[in-house]
Protein backbone atom coordinates (compact mmCIF):
# COMPACT_ATOMS: atom_id res chain seq x y z
CA UNK A 1 0.00 0.00 0.00
CA UNK A 2 2.82 2.58 1.06
CA UNK A 3 4.73 1.79 -2.20
CA UNK A 4 1.59 2.47 -4.23
CA UNK A 5 0.88 5.77 -2.77
CA UNK A 6 4.00 6.79 -3.46
CA UNK A 7 4.10 5.72 -6.96
CA UNK A 8 0.84 7.99 -7.24
CA UNK A 9 2.61 10.90 -5.68
CA UNK A 10 5.80 11.16 -7.84
CA UNK A 11 2.68 10.37 -11.20
CA UNK A 12 0.74 13.72 -9.79
CA UNK A 13 4.13 15.59 -8.64
CA UNK A 14 5.15 15.36 -12.77
CA UNK A 15 1.64 16.58 -13.87
CA UNK A 16 0.25 18.88 -10.95
CA UNK A 17 1.45 22.13 -12.85
CA UNK A 18 0.93 20.88 -16.40
CA UNK A 19 -2.07 23.79 -16.80
CA UNK A 20 -0.02 26.72 -15.74
CA UNK A 21 1.03 29.20 -17.08
CA UNK A 22 3.13 28.68 -20.67
CA UNK A 23 3.76 32.13 -21.48
CA UNK A 24 5.34 32.97 -18.34
CA UNK A 25 9.15 32.79 -20.25
CA UNK A 26 7.57 36.03 -22.30
CA UNK A 27 7.11 37.74 -18.84
CA UNK A 28 10.70 38.73 -19.34
CA UNK A 29 14.00 38.46 -16.85
CA UNK A 30 12.17 41.97 -15.19
CA UNK A 31 10.21 39.97 -12.90
CA UNK A 32 12.24 39.29 -9.76
CA UNK A 33 9.97 39.25 -6.62
CA UNK A 34 8.86 35.43 -6.04
CA UNK A 35 6.89 35.53 -3.02
CA UNK A 36 2.24 36.11 -2.84
CA UNK A 37 2.65 39.82 -1.16
CA UNK A 38 4.74 42.87 -1.56
CA UNK A 39 8.05 42.47 0.64
CA UNK A 40 7.82 45.21 3.45
CA UNK A 41 9.25 46.34 7.02
CA UNK A 42 6.01 44.30 8.16
CA UNK A 43 6.92 41.31 7.25
CA UNK A 44 10.73 41.52 7.66
CA UNK A 45 9.74 42.46 11.41
CA UNK A 46 7.43 39.14 11.51
CA UNK A 47 9.75 36.73 10.08
CA UNK A 48 12.63 37.73 11.80
CA UNK A 49 10.42 36.87 14.78
CA UNK A 50 9.88 33.52 13.89
CA UNK A 51 13.37 33.06 12.88
CA UNK A 52 14.15 34.03 16.49
CA UNK A 53 11.30 31.80 18.06
CA UNK A 54 9.69 34.63 19.35
CA UNK A 55 6.62 33.33 18.24
CA UNK A 56 4.07 34.80 20.63
CA UNK A 57 5.61 38.45 20.14
CA UNK A 58 5.20 37.43 15.97
CA UNK A 59 1.19 36.17 17.06
CA UNK A 60 0.69 39.67 19.20
CA UNK A 61 1.83 41.94 16.41
CA UNK A 62 -0.32 40.11 13.84
CA UNK A 63 -3.46 40.13 16.33
CA UNK A 64 -2.40 43.77 17.08
CA UNK A 65 -2.17 44.81 13.28
CA UNK A 66 -5.39 43.40 12.39
CA UNK A 67 -7.35 45.04 14.72
CA UNK A 68 -10.25 47.21 12.80
CA UNK A 69 -9.18 46.74 9.25
CA UNK A 70 -11.53 46.46 6.74
CA UNK A 71 -11.64 42.27 6.79
CA UNK A 72 -12.52 42.43 2.62
CA UNK A 73 -9.21 45.03 2.39
CA UNK A 74 -5.92 43.31 0.88
CA UNK A 75 -4.15 44.50 4.65
CA UNK A 76 -6.14 42.36 6.44
CA UNK A 77 -5.60 39.33 4.17
CA UNK A 78 -1.58 39.80 4.50
CA UNK A 79 -2.15 40.04 8.28
CA UNK A 80 -4.20 36.93 8.62
CA UNK A 81 -1.83 34.72 6.50
CA UNK A 82 1.13 36.43 8.70
CA UNK A 83 -0.84 34.90 11.66
CA UNK A 84 -1.40 31.99 10.39
CA UNK A 85 2.66 31.57 9.50
CA UNK A 86 3.39 32.40 13.13
CA UNK A 87 0.65 29.43 14.44
CA UNK A 88 2.26 27.10 11.93
CA UNK A 89 5.85 27.98 12.97
CA UNK A 90 5.22 27.78 16.48
CA UNK A 91 3.80 24.26 15.58
CA UNK A 92 6.21 22.79 13.62
CA UNK A 93 8.46 22.73 17.05
CA UNK A 94 6.17 20.90 18.93
CA UNK A 95 5.58 17.20 19.31
CA UNK A 96 2.28 16.65 17.50
CA UNK A 97 0.97 18.14 14.46
CA UNK A 98 -2.35 16.25 13.68
CA UNK A 99 -5.66 17.39 12.08
CA UNK A 100 -6.71 19.20 15.27
CA UNK A 101 -3.69 21.35 15.41
CA UNK A 102 -3.76 21.96 11.30
CA UNK A 103 -7.69 23.16 11.75
CA UNK A 104 -6.16 25.74 14.57
CA UNK A 105 -2.81 27.02 12.57
CA UNK A 106 -5.35 27.49 9.55
CA UNK A 107 -8.02 29.40 11.62
CA UNK A 108 -6.91 32.70 10.86
CA UNK A 109 -7.62 32.05 7.18
CA UNK A 110 -10.36 29.90 7.04
CA UNK A 111 -12.35 32.34 9.29
CA UNK A 112 -11.97 34.89 6.81
CA UNK A 113 -13.17 32.87 3.81
CA UNK A 114 -15.68 31.81 5.52
CA UNK A 115 -16.99 34.71 5.70
CA UNK A 116 -15.89 36.52 2.52
CA UNK A 117 -15.79 33.52 0.65
CA UNK A 118 -15.22 35.97 -2.48
CA UNK A 119 -12.20 37.62 -0.71
CA UNK A 120 -10.32 39.53 -3.65
CA UNK A 121 -7.53 37.76 -2.07
CA UNK A 122 -8.95 34.59 -2.31
CA UNK A 123 -6.06 32.86 -3.84
CA UNK A 124 -3.61 34.22 -1.63
CA UNK A 125 -5.10 33.20 1.52
CA UNK A 126 -5.60 29.82 -0.42
CA UNK A 127 -2.14 29.40 -0.69
CA UNK A 128 -1.28 29.92 2.77
CA UNK A 129 -3.88 27.14 3.50
CA UNK A 130 -1.47 25.30 1.32
CA UNK A 131 1.39 26.09 3.15
CA UNK A 132 -0.15 25.49 6.41
CA UNK A 133 -0.40 21.71 4.69
CA UNK A 134 2.98 21.57 3.83
CA UNK A 135 4.29 22.16 6.85
CA UNK A 136 1.58 19.72 8.12
CA UNK A 137 3.35 16.97 5.93
CA UNK A 138 6.69 17.96 6.85
CA UNK A 139 6.65 17.32 10.31
CA UNK A 140 4.86 13.72 9.02
CA UNK A 141 7.83 13.15 7.13
CA UNK A 142 10.07 14.24 9.83
CA UNK A 143 8.41 11.63 12.28
CA UNK A 144 8.67 8.45 9.34
CA UNK A 145 12.36 9.46 9.18
CA UNK A 146 13.73 8.88 12.80
CA UNK A 147 11.20 5.87 12.72
CA UNK A 148 12.09 3.80 9.07
CA UNK A 149 10.26 0.48 10.18
CA UNK A 150 6.88 2.28 11.21
CA UNK A 151 4.83 1.14 8.33
CA UNK A 152 1.94 3.32 9.69
CA UNK A 153 3.97 6.36 9.66
CA UNK A 154 5.48 6.17 6.80
CA UNK A 155 2.02 5.85 5.24
CA UNK A 156 0.67 8.50 6.91
CA UNK A 157 3.23 11.11 5.78
CA UNK A 158 2.83 9.67 2.18
CA UNK A 159 -0.74 10.32 2.31
CA UNK A 160 -0.19 14.03 3.59
CA UNK A 161 2.00 14.30 0.82
CA UNK A 162 -0.28 13.44 -1.66
CA UNK A 163 -2.90 15.24 0.00
CA UNK A 164 -0.72 18.77 -0.66
CA UNK A 165 0.33 17.67 -4.29
CA UNK A 166 -3.31 17.62 -4.97
CA UNK A 167 -4.59 20.69 -3.48
CA UNK A 168 -1.29 22.11 -5.02
CA UNK A 169 -2.57 21.51 -8.27
CA UNK A 170 -6.22 22.46 -7.61
CA UNK A 171 -4.69 25.53 -6.57
CA UNK A 172 -2.72 26.35 -9.69
CA UNK A 173 -5.30 25.74 -11.83
CA UNK A 174 -7.31 28.22 -10.16
CA UNK A 175 -4.56 30.81 -10.47
CA UNK A 176 -4.05 30.35 -14.38
CA UNK A 177 -8.19 30.63 -14.42
CA UNK A 178 -7.80 33.95 -12.84
CA UNK A 179 -5.03 34.98 -14.72
CA UNK A 180 -6.01 34.28 -18.31
CA UNK A 181 -9.67 35.61 -17.28
CA UNK A 182 -7.89 39.32 -16.48
CA UNK A 183 -5.58 39.27 -19.08
CA UNK A 184 -8.24 38.56 -21.89
CA UNK A 185 -9.89 41.89 -20.52
CA UNK A 186 -6.78 43.77 -18.99
CA UNK A 187 -7.54 47.09 -17.50
CA UNK A 188 -5.23 49.84 -15.62
CA UNK A 189 -7.20 48.67 -12.39
CA UNK A 190 -6.29 44.89 -12.73
CA UNK A 191 -2.57 45.01 -13.67
CA UNK A 192 -1.49 44.72 -10.58
CA UNK A 193 -3.70 41.70 -9.57
CA UNK A 194 -1.98 40.19 -12.77
CA UNK A 195 1.37 40.63 -11.30
CA UNK A 196 0.57 39.30 -8.28
CA UNK A 197 -0.81 36.27 -9.72
CA UNK A 198 1.94 35.76 -11.99
CA UNK A 199 4.15 35.63 -8.82
CA UNK A 200 2.08 33.10 -6.85
CA UNK A 201 2.35 30.68 -10.21
CA UNK A 202 5.63 31.17 -9.70
CA UNK A 203 5.86 30.48 -6.43
CA UNK A 204 3.72 27.00 -6.79
CA UNK A 205 6.12 25.66 -9.50
CA UNK A 206 8.79 26.39 -6.56
CA UNK A 207 6.26 24.65 -4.54
CA UNK A 208 5.87 21.59 -6.62
CA UNK A 209 9.44 20.99 -6.59
CA UNK A 210 10.70 21.39 -3.36
CA UNK A 211 7.57 18.65 -2.26
CA UNK A 212 9.17 16.08 -4.86
CA UNK A 213 12.39 16.75 -3.10
CA UNK A 214 10.64 16.20 0.51
CA UNK A 215 9.52 12.38 -0.80
CA UNK A 216 13.45 11.72 -0.41
CA UNK A 217 13.46 12.04 3.14
CA UNK A 218 10.92 9.01 3.20
CA UNK A 219 13.51 6.74 2.37
CA UNK A 220 17.43 6.05 3.21
CA UNK A 221 19.94 8.18 2.08
CA UNK A 222 21.48 6.21 -1.38
CA UNK A 223 18.64 3.89 -1.67
CA UNK A 224 17.15 2.80 -5.00
CA UNK A 225 13.95 4.18 -3.53
CA UNK A 226 15.52 7.59 -2.99
CA UNK A 227 17.26 7.73 -6.08
CA UNK A 228 14.22 7.15 -8.17
CA UNK A 229 12.63 10.14 -5.77
CA UNK A 230 15.36 12.07 -6.49
CA UNK A 231 15.33 11.30 -10.44
CA UNK A 232 11.34 12.21 -10.57
CA UNK A 233 11.88 15.46 -8.54
CA UNK A 234 14.47 17.01 -11.37
CA UNK A 235 12.28 15.72 -13.57
CA UNK A 236 9.57 18.21 -12.09
CA UNK A 237 12.22 20.54 -11.64
CA UNK A 238 13.24 20.66 -15.20
CA UNK A 239 9.26 21.49 -15.88
CA UNK A 240 9.45 24.45 -13.76
CA UNK A 241 12.45 25.89 -15.42
CA UNK A 242 11.23 25.68 -18.57
CA UNK A 243 8.50 27.92 -17.64
CA UNK A 244 10.39 30.50 -15.70
CA UNK A 245 12.02 33.54 -16.96
CA UNK A 246 15.46 33.47 -16.89
CA UNK A 247 16.71 35.81 -14.06
CA UNK A 248 13.97 35.43 -11.89
CA UNK A 249 14.53 34.47 -8.70
CA UNK A 250 11.64 32.04 -8.84
CA UNK A 251 13.91 30.27 -11.58
CA UNK A 252 16.74 30.81 -9.66
CA UNK A 253 15.27 28.71 -6.86
CA UNK A 254 14.09 26.53 -8.87
CA UNK A 255 17.57 25.45 -10.33
CA UNK A 256 18.81 25.14 -6.88
CA UNK A 257 16.24 22.75 -6.20
CA UNK A 258 17.15 20.67 -9.33
CA UNK A 259 20.94 20.58 -8.15
CA UNK A 260 19.62 19.37 -4.72
CA UNK A 261 18.16 16.45 -6.79
CA UNK A 262 20.93 15.42 -8.77
CA UNK A 263 22.57 16.05 -5.58
CA UNK A 264 20.31 13.13 -3.93
CA UNK A 265 20.48 10.80 -6.96
CA UNK A 266 24.09 10.37 -5.42
CA UNK A 267 25.24 12.17 -9.35
CA UNK A 268 27.56 14.03 -7.71
CA UNK A 269 30.29 15.56 -10.00
CA UNK A 270 26.97 16.41 -12.44
CA UNK A 271 25.49 17.57 -9.31
CA UNK A 272 28.98 19.45 -8.79
CA UNK A 273 29.09 20.81 -12.39
CA UNK A 274 25.43 22.06 -11.97
CA UNK A 275 26.16 24.16 -9.05
CA UNK A 276 29.46 25.87 -10.68
CA UNK A 277 26.75 26.47 -13.85
CA UNK A 278 24.23 28.38 -11.19
CA UNK A 279 26.71 30.18 -9.07
CA UNK A 280 27.65 33.25 -11.19
CA UNK A 281 23.90 34.17 -11.17
CA UNK A 282 24.38 35.23 -7.80
CA UNK A 283 26.34 38.56 -6.78
CA UNK A 284 27.78 38.97 -3.23
CA UNK A 285 27.81 36.41 -0.72
CA UNK A 286 26.05 32.96 -1.24
CA UNK A 287 22.72 31.85 0.22
CA UNK A 288 23.46 29.77 2.94
CA UNK A 289 21.62 27.02 1.02
CA UNK A 290 23.91 27.15 -1.72
CA UNK A 291 26.75 27.43 0.60
CA UNK A 292 25.73 24.14 2.88
CA UNK A 293 24.98 22.42 -0.69
CA UNK A 294 28.54 23.42 -1.62
CA UNK A 295 29.76 21.77 2.09
CA UNK A 296 27.63 18.52 1.62
CA UNK A 297 28.98 18.03 -1.95
CA UNK A 298 32.64 18.23 -0.35
CA UNK A 299 31.88 15.93 2.10
CA UNK A 300 30.23 13.29 -0.40
CA UNK A 301 33.19 13.48 -2.64
CA UNK A 302 35.98 13.12 -0.06
CA UNK A 303 36.81 16.72 -0.38
CA UNK A 304 37.01 17.21 3.64
CA UNK A 305 39.40 19.36 3.71
CA UNK A 306 37.22 21.77 1.06
CA UNK A 307 34.27 21.24 3.01
CA UNK A 308 35.93 22.35 6.38
CA UNK A 309 37.08 25.35 4.43
CA UNK A 310 34.41 26.54 3.62
CA UNK A 311 32.41 25.66 7.00
CA UNK A 312 35.31 27.45 9.04
CA UNK A 313 34.90 30.32 6.63
CA UNK A 314 31.22 30.85 7.87
CA UNK A 315 30.95 29.56 11.41
CA UNK A 316 34.58 31.03 12.67
CA UNK A 317 36.36 30.41 15.53
CA UNK A 318 32.86 30.41 17.40
CA UNK A 319 30.37 28.42 15.45
CA UNK A 320 27.16 29.32 17.77
CA UNK A 321 27.61 33.05 17.10
CA UNK A 322 27.47 32.39 13.31
CA UNK A 323 24.64 33.54 11.13
CA UNK A 324 21.50 31.91 11.87
CA UNK A 325 21.15 28.93 9.22
CA UNK A 326 19.72 26.16 9.73
CA UNK A 327 21.07 24.94 6.44
CA UNK A 328 24.53 25.57 7.24
CA UNK A 329 23.83 24.29 10.90
CA UNK A 330 23.05 20.56 9.59
CA UNK A 331 25.75 20.71 7.43
CA UNK A 332 28.34 21.43 9.64
CA UNK A 333 26.63 18.14 11.57
CA UNK A 334 27.14 16.07 8.25
CA UNK A 335 30.45 17.06 8.67
CA UNK A 336 31.47 15.99 12.17
CA UNK A 337 29.09 12.50 11.89
CA UNK A 338 31.59 11.84 9.08
CA UNK A 339 35.11 12.83 10.74
CA UNK A 340 33.74 10.51 13.44
CA UNK A 341 34.29 13.56 15.72
CA UNK A 342 32.61 11.85 18.62
CA UNK A 343 31.72 14.44 21.72
CA UNK A 344 31.66 17.29 19.87
CA UNK A 345 28.63 15.84 17.46
CA UNK A 346 26.61 15.44 20.18
CA UNK A 347 27.82 19.11 21.65
CA UNK A 348 26.99 20.62 18.45
CA UNK A 349 23.18 18.45 18.37
CA UNK A 350 22.53 20.90 21.56
CA UNK A 351 23.71 23.62 20.06
CA UNK A 352 21.45 23.70 17.04
CA UNK A 353 18.53 23.55 18.96
CA UNK A 354 19.57 26.19 20.97
CA UNK A 355 20.41 27.97 17.84
CA UNK A 356 17.02 27.29 16.01
CA UNK A 357 14.80 25.69 18.46
CA UNK A 358 12.70 22.05 18.47
CA UNK A 359 11.98 22.39 14.84
CA UNK A 360 15.99 22.45 13.99
CA UNK A 361 16.10 19.46 16.62
CA UNK A 362 14.14 17.30 14.57
CA UNK A 363 16.21 17.87 11.29
CA UNK A 364 19.49 17.16 13.48
CA UNK A 365 17.76 13.96 14.85
CA UNK A 366 17.16 13.35 11.33
CA UNK A 367 20.26 13.93 9.83
CA UNK A 368 22.41 12.01 12.31
CA UNK A 369 20.11 9.02 11.93
CA UNK A 370 20.08 9.35 8.43
CA UNK A 371 24.25 9.12 8.83
CA UNK A 372 23.69 5.91 10.96
CA UNK A 373 21.25 4.01 9.09
CA UNK A 374 23.33 4.78 6.15
CA UNK A 375 27.02 3.94 7.67
CA UNK A 376 26.14 0.92 9.51
CA UNK A 377 28.15 2.31 12.68
CA UNK A 378 28.50 0.19 15.65
CA UNK A 379 27.84 1.27 19.31
CA UNK A 380 31.71 0.87 19.42
CA UNK A 381 32.15 3.98 16.63
CA UNK A 382 29.69 5.97 17.29
CA UNK A 383 29.74 8.31 20.53
CA UNK A 384 27.00 7.19 22.64
CA UNK A 385 26.25 10.80 23.78
CA UNK A 386 24.71 11.40 20.47
CA UNK A 387 22.68 8.60 20.37
CA UNK A 388 21.43 8.52 24.18
CA UNK A 389 20.67 12.45 23.92
CA UNK A 390 17.97 11.90 21.46
CA UNK A 391 16.94 9.11 22.72
CA UNK A 392 16.51 10.58 26.51
CA UNK A 393 14.84 13.72 25.10
CA UNK A 394 12.28 11.34 23.58
CA UNK A 395 11.19 9.41 26.66
CA UNK A 396 10.87 12.62 28.41
CA UNK A 397 8.45 14.04 25.87
CA UNK A 398 6.61 10.98 26.69
CA UNK A 399 7.42 9.09 23.41
CA UNK A 400 9.03 5.74 24.08
CA UNK A 401 8.20 4.34 20.33
CA UNK A 402 10.31 6.86 18.92
CA UNK A 403 13.19 6.45 21.24
CA UNK A 404 12.99 2.39 21.46
CA UNK A 405 13.40 3.65 16.94
CA UNK A 406 16.71 5.54 17.30
CA UNK A 407 17.90 3.34 20.30
CA UNK A 408 17.28 0.40 18.09
CA UNK A 409 18.82 1.49 14.91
Amino acid sequence: MIRVLQIILLLMLLVCLEGSDQQTVAAGPSIKNVGRMTHDRDEDLIQALLERGRFDDALDLCRLRSADLELQGDAAAKWRVRESKALTARQMGRDTFGNDELAEVQLPISDLLRSYPNHPRQLFLKSQLLDSEKSFALHSVLRAAVSPRNDQIQELATRRLLTVVSHLSSLADEVQQKRSALESDRTVASRGMIADLRRLGQQLQIDAVSIALVQTDLFPSGSADCIAAATKAEQVANDAISRLPVGTDARKEVERLRVEAVFRAAQYDRSDALLTTLLPQFTGSLPPKLQALRVRLGIAQGQMAKAGKLLDDFFGNDPEAAPSALSMDLARLEFLLVANAGRRVGDWLEAIQRRGGAYARRRADSVSLSHLNSTGQSKATVDPSVVAAQGQDWLRRGDPSRAGDLLAA
